[in-house]
This record gives structure tokens, sequence and C-alpha cells, in this order.
């Protein structure tokens, strides 16, 4: 139970850390970067002689879908950091947790876990909520849109990310030695970082970070690199089947963001978005019997 409650805690603190960013004129993208190598370099020192540099890595049967995942998480992790700068830390936390559907439905189709009856109401529940939490129409300072399509991409990448660090666990970790757990979470940090490199090069945008950049970009690679290895270490430990762990996992998330949103950035719905925040919440509940 402690990975449990480590992995809500740790995982409700990425999206509060975005959403301190602007305040402390911090580029997004620059800690992003910084974020993927702290887990990169962090994850290499706590494996110690177990490290990733080494000849036999490429065997290692998690070796190609971790990889893969790298390039899905950074991607998630972009879209959450302007999602909740732009559209609030609360609602990032409420769409990206609502995409415990992705995971749920693979532990029911794809791992034999039993089909319940609160999977399609919780479907449909969970669908009206991300059209209830997004903006009618986009912010001043967004006329193209994007503000319209944050929210449900969040939504979807987040899902997606679970469903395949569930998959891995379930495949590949589940029987396998405890140190491959430590060592294909480090392996997804490394991929992402590269990604971003490539990202950047290609682009030819700047990457020359500043001192906030980089202290940024430390705090949130070290969050980020246990939350998701308290989230793996929790399937793997607790034995909760997908279906109820993550819809207990995610409301966990969702309820500490939206106190701490309120607290710390006043951030206030309108009747419409706190619509969207009564049925996201009932939608998980429901989800999680």
């Amino acid at each position: 139970m402690i990975w449990l409650l480590l992995s809500i805690l740790l995982s409700a603190s990425i999206v509060l850390i975005f959403r301190a960013f602007p305040h402390f004129n911090i580029h997004t993208g620059k800690a992003i970067l910084i974020n993927y190598a702290t887990c990169l370099l962090l994850g290499n020192i706590l494996l110690g002689e177990n490290h990733l540099f080494q000849a036999d890595i490429a065997n290692q049967n998690w070796f190609y879908p971790a990889l893969g995942m790298g390039v899905l998480f950074i991607t998630v992790f972009s879209a959450m950091g302007f999602s909740a700068r732009h559209a609030g830390a609360s609602f990032t936390a409420l769409a990206s947790k609502m995409g415990l559907l992705l995971p749920v439905l693979t532990g029911v189709f794809l791992l034999g876990e039993p089909l319940r009856w609160n999977l399609l109401p919780g479907l449909l529940l969970t669908l009206a909520a991300i059209w209830l939490l997004t903006p009618e129409k986009p912010g001043e300072k967004h006329e193209k849109g994007w503000t319209l399509l944050i929210l449900p991409l969040v939504f979807i990448g987040s899902g997606l990310g679970d469903t395949g660090l569930k998959l891995i666990q379930h495949h590949y970790l589940q029987h396998g030695p405890e140190i491959d757990t430590a060592r294909s979470t480090t392996l997804i940090f490394g991929s992402a970082f590269v990604c971003g490199m490539f990202a950047n090069l290609i682009s030819r945008q700047s990457i020359v970070p500043s001192a906030r950049e980089w202290l940024g970009g430390l705090v949130l690679g070290t969050v980020n690199y246990f939350s998701v290895y308290a989230l793996l270490r929790a399937l793997n430990s607790d034995g909760l089947p997908a279906s109820f762990f993550f819809p207990v996992n995610n409301l966990g998330v969702v309820l500490l963001a939206l106190l701490v949103s309120d607290l710390l950035y006043r951030e206030k719905p309108d009747k419409r978005q706190k619509a969207g925040i009564g049925i996201s919440l009932l939608a998980i509940l429901l989800l999680s019997l």
C-alpha cells in the first residue's frame, strides 16, 4: 500500500510543478529535457553495477518496448506541460487520470481480467466529463484552437502511457527479477531524453537552459523518476488488477491536485467545468467499484 500512496503523491506533484513553471519564468520544453536527463542519471546511479551501459542491455526482453515508451512519454509530458500552463493544473490532472479507461479496457480484453458491469457507464461518463472540461472556445492567446484539443490529447496520451506500463509489467516484469523494474524505468526515461534532443536538433531550437530551468528540471526529473518507479512497484508488490488499481490511483491524484490547485493557484472553474469535475470524479469512483 505504501507504493500506491507514493504513486498518488508523486504523480499529483508532477502536474503542480508544471503549473508553477510560469510563475518562475521557466521554459517548459527546456525543463522537460533536463528532467529526462536527470531521470537517466539518477536511475543509473541508483542501479549501481546494474546500470544500463552494459553489453547485455539490448538482450533484455523489455528493451524494445521500453524504448518505444520513451517516445510516448516525452510527447505526453510536453502536452501535460502545455495543458497545465494554459488549461490549469486541476483540469490537466483530471484529463490525465481519466485516461485510466485505456488500461482498464486493456486489462479486460487483453489480459483476461473479468468484465464488470460498471465499465460501459464509466466510459460514457468519462467522455462526457472530457467534453465538459474542455473550453467552449479558444483563449485570447490561442486563436488556432489548441486549448480545444489539448485536454483530449492529454487524456488519450496518458491512457496510452498507463496501458504501456501495465503491459510491460505484465509481460516482462511480473515474474522477472526486481532489478528489471528499475532498469526498464531508467531506459524509458533515457529514450525520452534522446527523442527530445533529436526533436530540438531538427527544429533548431536553442536548448541552452538558464539556472532556473536547470533547477526546475532537476526537481521535476527527481519526482518524475520515482513516480513511475512507484507505480511499477505498486503493480508488482500489491498484486492489484489493472481494473482496480488505476481507478483508485487516479482518483487519489485528481483529488490531491484539485485541493492543492485551489489552495495555491485559486483555479476557479466555470459552471460547465464544475459539472465536468463532478462527472469525472463520479466516473473514477464508478470504475473503482
